[in-house]
């Protein structure tokens, strides 16, 4: 099973990061034993309400893309600051519960 990494291998902004639960995929094993490498894939909660202390710790991890799955409605009335997070590109995919 794999193991959960810990937010605090990013000391800096381990805590700042939790309150929007973004966590690094990092670490956990692959269908052909390979591990996902650290601080290339974040998995997180929607990140519509960013303050801006929080923008500014995801623009220092670098994030290129962002994969929103929420449905339509909700990225409409909540949109991600994706932009302003630093990221370059955005993909979405149009469904409603």
């Amino acid at each position: 099973m794999p193991v959960e990494p810990e937010c605090e291998e990013l000391p800096a902004i381990g805590d700042l990061l939790r309150l929007i639960n973004l966590r690094d995929i990092g670490g956990h094993r692959v269908h052909d034993g390979r591990e996902v490498r650290r601080g290339v894939l974040f998995r997180s909660a929607s990140l519509w309400a960013l303050t801006p202390t929080q923008l500014a710790a995801i623009r220092d991890l670098q994030i290129n893309s962002v994969i929103d799955l929420r449905h339509n409605s909700e990225r409409a009335s909540r949109p991600t600051p994706w932009e302003n997070m630093g990221c370059t590109q955005y993909w979405s995919h149009d469904h409603e519960p």
